[in-house]
Order: structure tokens, then C-alpha cells, then sequence
């Protein structure tokens, strides 16, 4: 391996053009500290990437619930509103019975008014 100047990419005696670090043959070793540095650079890649993912899960799991919160705030004022409007029904229902009642017994005094009225004639 020569150099053209003194900054120059190296390259190879052998062939006619340039070639770079990443395309050129490297005999290397790894040390021992070298393996367990690479093995923590990978369990600490592990690690943030599962944090990421639990992180977006965990967004995701408060959207859906603050969702579904206010589907049951909804359906609880919903149904609120329907059990008031049904118990003013029965009230009005109720209501509606004392006065046919009313009109029944009104009748038959009107019934018996006549009645002794005719009597007397």
C-alpha cells in the first residue's frame, strides 16, 4: 500500500484504481474487551428499541383508553337523560290515570245528578 499525498485514500499496488476502506480486504481480530464491548452495544441497541416499542404501546394503550373513556362518559349522560325521561313518563302516566279517575267518578256524579233530577220531575 502506497499513498498518492499525504491525506490521500490508500490504494492498492495491485490494481490500476483507487478502492476504498469499505470495498478493501482487512485481516482484523477482535479482543476479548472488544467482544464484550460489542456484546453490550448490542444489548444496549436491544434495549432502546424495546423502550421505543414500550413507550408507543403505552401511547397507544392511553389513546385507546382515554377513547373508550369518553365512549362511557357519553353513554352514562346518554343514559342518565333516558332513565330521567322515563321516570317523568311514569310520573305523567300516574298523572294521566288520577284524572281518567277523576273524569270516571265525575261522571257518575253527573250520572246521579241527573238521575235524582229526573226523580223529581
Amino acid at each position: 500500500m502506497t499513498k498518492d499525498k499525504k491525506y490521500d485514500i490508500e490504494y492498492s499496488d495491485i490494481d490500476a484504481e483507487r478502492r476504498w476502506y469499505d470495498v478493501v480486504d482487512i485481516d482484523a481480530r477482535l479482543t476479548v474487551k472488544g467482544m464484550n464491548f460489542l456484546e453490550n452495544q448490542k444489548t444496549n441497541n436491544r434495549l432502546k428499541d424495546n423502550a421505543i416499542r414500550q413507550t408507543f404501546i403505552l401511547a397507544l394503550t392511553a389513546f385507546i383508553t382515554s377513547g373508550a373513556l369518553i365512549v362511557g362518559i357519553l353513554t352514562f349522560t346518554s343514559d342518565r337523560s333516558s332513565v330521567e325521561l322515563q321516570s317523568k313518563l311514569k310520573h305523567q302516566t300516574q298523572q294521566l290515570d288520577s284524572l281518567k279517575k277523576e273524569i270516571v267518578k265525575s261522571n257518575v256524579e253527573l250520572s246521579q245528578a241527573r238521575a235524582t233530577i229526573k226523580n223529581l220531575n
